[in-house]
């Protein structure tokens, strides 16, 4: 295991320097931004380019392998979407995601993480 978290946000990793880079390359292809996080157990933050849900793997068989796509685009703002139906704890950033159009259309990239904790206590994340 070396991206992301697999243990539901109490640590992420990013640890192999070559899959970053193939993530990188797909994620500007697709207007998302580098950004931190920062796991519940974690001293320092860490950059992704994927959500922090996005898990990698390398395979001994040297080829990387990632799963759980589920929040590859940026979620919805709550606050700014009040016409929409709404969710007791404001569970709607884990399924009211932007579009892929949208988001590869906008004027800089977007943060895949926006909204979760994750990203609370991330320098340069306020």
């Amino acid at each position: 295991f070396v991206l992301g978290t697999n243990d539901r946000g109490k640590t992420v990793r990013n640890q192999n320097p070559t899959l970053d880079s193939k993530i990188a390359a797909c994620a500007i292809a697709i207007n998302l931004a580098r950004h931190l996080v920062k796991g519940e157990n974690d001293i320092n933050s860490c950059h992704l380019y994927s959500s922090a849900d996005t898990r990698g793997y390398k395979h001994r068989d040297g080829n990387f392998y990632l799963i759980n796509f589920w929040r590859t685009f940026p979620p919805e703002n709550p606050s700014v979407t009040p016409h929409l139906c709404g969710s007791h704890r404001g569970m709607t950033i884990f399924w009211r995601m932007l579009r892929p159009e949208f988001v590869t259309n906008y004027q800089y990239p977007l943060n895949p993480d926006a909204n979760t904790l994750i990203t609370v206590g991330a320098v340069g994340c306020e």
